[in-house]
């Protein structure tokens, strides 16, 4: 009797310790979604369905591991839109600082920028990360430097983690290589042949120009990228408010800039009296960092100088903006 009364408690205890196993474990299967402060607010995973998304772990004083990963990411980007293999503009590129002492969203952020064009640079807390770790085969650890300036660095692994475009967890490469990466990124990717009309419809308010005309109307620059979602929300809002249109295409030169095309803009001014300062061409990258344009969605209204009368930064409010164009319109007196 004590002995099937202790075997039924063995097969309890078993049975209780298996189904805890699963409650703990069934989480780390499927709830792979994470979020993280950036300068423009809360950006999640879960924010770009639709896209494919790698999410990638590091910090901006990273000597080595980081750089490396990053720019073999961007290099095998890079060949295979070359070679026609994937459309970028399907892919979203995230980077999660392990160092948020040191990294502000802002640093996290500009950091990454300058790997991939579609890219978010996210904050959490240290907190948040730890119990991230698991979840992405994720290991760092803090290492003291008592005689640097830097005072300690993180060894961490280089692992990527991929979610498809509908949004599920796709699967972890460790150690990446070009060959391996290349071969997810293939697999992942559904290259778009045609632009759809719903496209070309949001972006009927802009010019399709790289000449950027000054003079008697105020530029209205948009910069965005395709991976962006709040870029997305903008575009949409400003489809649907016909005043904000009809205000955009007669009083303004409105033009969409997407900083994944290093196109080469040229300024052109209707004035007869020269315009000091005026720059004769620049290229995307140029202009960004001429109107200080740190992330997606960021609007900038330019006068007769190419000087700016205001900037945006972020999904704004179209109501707002449409109430600051007026105002500015109210000023602008042209050259």
């Amino acid at each position: 009797m004590k002995s099937k009364i202790l075997g039924f408690f063995v097969l309890f205890f078993l049975g209780f310790g298996a189904m805890s196993a699963y409650l703990y474990l069934k989480p780390q299967h499927t709830t792979y979604d994470l979020c993280g402060k950036t300068p423009q607010g809360e950006v999640c995973v879960s924010d770009f369905k639709g896209k494919n998304v790698l999410v990638y772990f590091g910090y901006t004083f990273c000597p080595d591991v980081c750089p490396i990963t990053l720019s073999l990411i961007s290099d095998v980007f890079t060949q295979a839109q070359e070679h026609g293999e994937i459309d970028l503009a399907d892919f979203v590129l995230m980077f999660v600082t392990l160092d948020p002492l040191r990294d502000s969203p802002q640093d996290t952020q500009e950091y990454i920028a300058h790997f991939f064009p579609h890219s978010y640079g996210l904050w959490l807390t240290e907190d948040e990360l730890a119990k991230l770790a698991p979840m992405y085969k994720l290991k760092y650890q803090k290492i003291a430097l008592p005689n640097s300036a830097m005072q300690y660095s993180i060894a961490h692994t280089s692992n990527i983690a991929f979610f498809d475009s509908t949004g599920k967890f796709y699967s972890i490469l460790e150690n990446p290589t070009f060959e391996s990466l290349h071969t997810i990124l293939t697999s992942l990717s559904t290259p778009k042949t045609t632009t759809t009309l719903a496209k070309k419809a949001l972006m009927e308010n802009f010019l399709d120009t790289t000449i950027l005309e000054i003079g008697d109307k105020p530029l209205f620059l948009c910069f965005g990228s395709q991976g962006c979602v709040h870029c997305q929300k903008l575009l949409e809002s400003l489809h649907t408010h016909t005043a904000l249109q009809e205000l955009l295409q007669t009083k303004f030169r409105a033009h969409y800039i997407d900083i994944a095309h290093p196109h080469l803009y040229e300024f052109v001014s209707t004035s007869k009296d020269s315009v000091q300062n005026l720059p004769k061409t620049l290229k995307t990258n140029e202009l960004m960092t001429r109107y200080n344009v740190l992330a997606t969605p960021t609007l900038v209204i330019i006068d007769s100088h190419a000087e700016v009368l205001q900037r945006l930064i972020g999904d704004c409010d179209v109501s707002v903006l449409f109430d600051t164009l007026q105002n500015i319109l109210a000023q602008y007196k042209g050259l």
